[in-house]
């Protein structure tokens, strides 16, 4: 029997506005971080397995916020093949933004769970700078991911460590560093009552137990 997935309206709101060492951001991050701020999502969930996982409408909605601003946006650029020198089993970013005018183009990559893939990310943003892909890189991480399992941290103090480690132990130039920014969100479930709920592990063991009596039935 096919069972209706379960779909959850989630919002973002900008957590911090961080501007590396005080500089000021491009216009077209400062449209990033507009888009960013008050955006509606919809998560959801089609099945019981991988522990009831999400599938985020998130990157799609800011990209047509970002194209609303008028800005020119493409969806999963791929990396010039010779840019890195060799074949990478992911060459891909999840955004390219550009000016109305073609102009301060930013490549943004979107990382919504897995810390252990923040130096990658960052990584990559300098690989899409330096192909000419881009003038410069944005990662856009939550300060309040969750876990039913009980884990939960915040990845925008995550990826900011990380820009400090490059900064102080792999001694990267302030003007290699200066070319990112690391852009901090709040997540939040709005309810069908209208009641915003600040995302955490109460309400991400609530949500997947939902999903798991809907799917499962109630005895499982």
């Amino acid at each position: 029997m096919f069972l209706q997935p379960l779909e959850y309206v989630f919002l973002a709101k900008l957590a911090v506005t961080p501007n590396g060492q005080g500089r000021r951001d491009s216009a077209t991050v400062a449209a990033i971080k507009s888009a960013l701020n008050s955006l509606s999502y919809k998560c959801v969930i089609r099945s019981s397995s991988d522990n009831c996982q999400f599938d985020s409408s998130f990157d799609m909605r800011l990209a047509e916020q970002l194209r609303i601003q008028g800005l020119i946006c493409s969806s999963e650029p791929n990396l010039p093949f010779d840019a890195a020198g060799r074949r990478l089993s992911d060459g891909r970013a999840d955004l390219v933004v550009r000016g109305g005018d073609g102009n301060d183009r930013v490549v943004v990559e979107i990382e919504k769970s897995d810390r252990g893939k923040l130096y990658v990310d960052l990584m990559k943003l300098w690989l899409f700078i330096d192909s000419g892909v881009a003038d410069r890189g944005v990662l856009i991480v939550p300060n309040n991911y969750a876990h039913v399992s009980g884990r939960h941290w915040n990845l925008y103090s995550t990826a900011c460590d990380c820009v400090e480690l490059l900064r102080v132990a792999a001694r990267i130039p302030e003007t290699r560093l200066e070319l990112l920014s690391v852009i901090g969100y709040e997540q939040a479930l709005l309810l069908e009552s209208g009641e915003v709920m600040i995302w955490n592990q109460a309400e991400c063991k609530r949500v997947k137990a939902e999903a798991k009596r809907h799917f499962n039935g109630p005895d499982r």
